[in-house]
């Protein structure tokens, strides 16, 4: 491997595990808000697992921040969709090298449009908690 699909690896394996957990984190932080330890243990199974996997399930049973949840949502499923995009094009660009050059691309504009401004709204909303937990800003 050349030292650019080096860093289209790490674009593409590494990054994606930190920037799509947090808007996931964000919304299950929003759903269990309201709610009991009991009731989400008796209701854990009433989602299906692709709605749980897109988190379409639990925007839905959202009491509180519902507008929060669907925009990280959209989030999620826009970063995911580029997520599957680049990977097609990263496995289409072992046999075709000439695929290389668009891959490329993709990986930059979703590094631009997606990776780096999800760390910076990260860092914007989130606090230290009292119990030394982080936190998000709006949930208080």
């Amino acid at each position: 491997m050349n030292p650019v699909s080096d860093k289209i690896v790490f674009w593409l394996l590494c990054i994606p595990f930190f920037s799509l957990s947090i808007p996931r984190m964000a919304i299950l932080d929003i759903y269990v808000q309201g709610k009991s330890r009991t009731f989400l243990k008796k209701h854990k199974h009433d989602i299906s697992f692709a709605k749980k996997f897109l988190l379409i399930g639990y925007v839905s049973h959202c009491k509180q921040y519902i507008g929060h949840a669907k925009v990280f949502t959209y989030y999620f499923l826009f970063g995911f969709a580029l997520e599957v995009l680049c990977l097609l094009f990263w496995l289409i660009s072992g046999p075709l090298p000439s695929v290389q050059l668009v891959l490329e691309y993709f990986v930059k504009i979703k590094a631009y449009l997606y990776d780096i401004p999800i760390f910076l709204i990260f860092m914007i909303t989130t606090k230290l908690g009292k119990d030394k937990k982080v936190t998000w800003r709006w949930l208080e």
